[in-house]
C-alpha cells in the first residue's frame, strides 16, 4: 500500500491553484492530503497583481500556510512547484526546511541566491533569446505609466495554445486559461533573496525538465537545474509546459514514487 503524504501544490506565473484540479482530485482519491494555494493576485486571491512589489507579498499565502503548520517531524509536507513557483520553493525551503520532507521543481524558474532574475545575466539572456517563443508573446502592463518599468505581464489569448498547451488535442484548457489567467507581478523580479546549502540545500529535491517546453525553454531549464540545486535527480520528460495536466496519471505515479524514495531515505538516515 502506498504511504500517505501531504502534498502542497504551487502554481506558475499568470495561473492559479486551479491548474492542479486533476492532480488534486487524483491525489485525494489515492488517500493523500492536498493543499493547492493561490499566490497573491493569482487565481481567486483578491489582491491586484500590479500592486505587488516583493516576493514576500506575492508568496504571502504560502508563507502564512507554512507558518501555520505544526512543528512536527511526522507532519512534514511534500512541496511541488511549477514554472515561476521555483522562486517560492526556494524561499519556503530556506525558511521552513524543517517542515518540508521533499520538493519537486517542475520546469521551474529560479535565479541565483542573492541575485535577481533581471540581474542573472546568463539565464535572462536564455529566457529572452529569439529562440524563446514566450518572449514574443508576452504583453506588459504599466501601472505607473509607460515611462516607468512595467508592473506586470500577461499572455494574450491568441498565444496560449502555442506557449502553454501545444500538446493538448482540444481547446478546453485554452478556453479555461483565457477566463482564469491573471497578470504576473513584475517588480519583484528586480529583487533577490538568499537561499543556502544549510537550509534550502538540506531538503531533498528533484527537478523535472520538459523537453518540448515553449514557455520556459529546455536550455533555460538545463541552466537552472545544473546551477541551482543540489537536486537528487534531474528527470527529463518529453512534453510541453503543462505535461503534468496532459498526463496526470503518469505524473501522479512519478510523484508518489519519488516521495516514497526520498522520504524513505530521510527517515532511514
Amino acid at each position: 500500500m502506498t504511504s500517505q503524504y501531504h502534498f502542497v501544490l504551487l502554481h506558475g506565473g499568470c495561473f492559479g491553484a486551479w491548474t492542479w484540479f486533476s492532480i488534486e482530485a487524483r491525489l485525494q482519491k489515492a488517500g493523500h492530503k492536498v493543499t493547492a494555494l493561490d499566490f497573491a493576485g493569482a487565481g481567486i486571491h483578491p489582491a491586484e497583481p500590479n500592486d505587488i512589489a516583493t516576493f514576500d507579498e506575492y508568496h504571502k499565502p504560502a508563507l502564512d500556510f507554512f507558518e501555520s503548520l505544526p512543528e512536527n517531524p511526522e507532519e512534514k509536507v511534500v512541496l511541488v512547484g511549477h514554472s515561476m513557483a521555483g522562486f517560492a520553493l526556494a524561499q519556503l525551503m530556506e525558511r521552513f526546511s524543517h517542515k518540508i520532507s521533499f520538493a519537486v521543481f517542475i520546469a521551474a524558474v529560479l535565479s541565483g541566491s542573492g541575485v535577481s532574475l533581471n540581474d542573472d545575466t546568463p539565464l535572462y539572456a536564455i529566457m529572452t533569446s529569439q529562440e524563446s517563443p514566450s518572449t514574443h508573446a508576452i504583453q506588459f502592463q504599466f501601472r505607473n505609466g509607460v515611462e516607468k518599468p512595467p508592473t506586470s505581464f500577461y499572455y494574450p489569448t491568441s498565444t496560449l495554445k502555442h506557449i502553454f498547451f501545444s500538446e493538448f488535442d482540444s481547446e478546453d484548457m485554452v478556453v479555461l486559461a483565457s477566463k482564469l489567467c491573471r497578470p504576473y507581478p513584475m517588480e519583484m523580479l528586480s529583487t533577490a533573496f538568499t537561499y543556502t546549502k544549510e537550509k534550502y540545500g538540506q531538503v531533498p529535491s528533484v527537478y523535472i525538465k520538459y523537453s518540448n517546453d515553449n514557455t520556459f525553454t529546455p536550455p533555460a531549464q538545463e541552466y537552472v537545474s545544473s546551477k541551482y540545486g543540489p537536486f537528487k535527480e534531474i528527470i527529463e520528460i518529453e512534453g510541453g509546459h503543462f505535461n503534468y495536466l496532459k498526463r496526470p496519471d503518469e505524473f501522479i505515479q512519478l510523484l508518489e514514487s519519488l516521495a516514497k524514495k526520498y522520504i524513505g531515505e530521510e527517515k532511514s538516515a
